[in-house]
């Protein structure tokens, strides 16, 4: 349940990124998390039952963290963006 939480977290932190047209950040965060959630999905079943879905929550919080950072990076320089047309 909590994995889905970030899910949508990410998903609405992927909608920002895409309205300010930021296509390299978002191609950042979804290929963190593919390969994350792969990679953590893979080391949670290695590990048993007991373990399963933490590879999803683990990689979803990752890239959230990166999103955010990512986000807030463009959003700080948001008025210099807008107004003085640099890019």
């Amino acid at each position: 349940m909590l994995g889905t939480s970030l899910q949508l977290l990410v998903m609405a932190t992927l909608s920002l990124l895409y309205y300010f047209d930021l296509k390299t950040e978002s191609f950042i965060v979804t290929a963190a998390m593919t390969v994350l959630n792969a990679l953590f999905t893979y080391i949670s079943i290695k590990l048993g039952p007991y373990f399963y879905g933490y590879g999803f929550f683990l990689s979803l919080l990752t890239s959230l963290t990166a999103g955010i950072l990512l986000l807030r990076r463009v959003l700080y320089e948001i008025h210099y963006r807008t107004f003085m047309f640099a890019r």
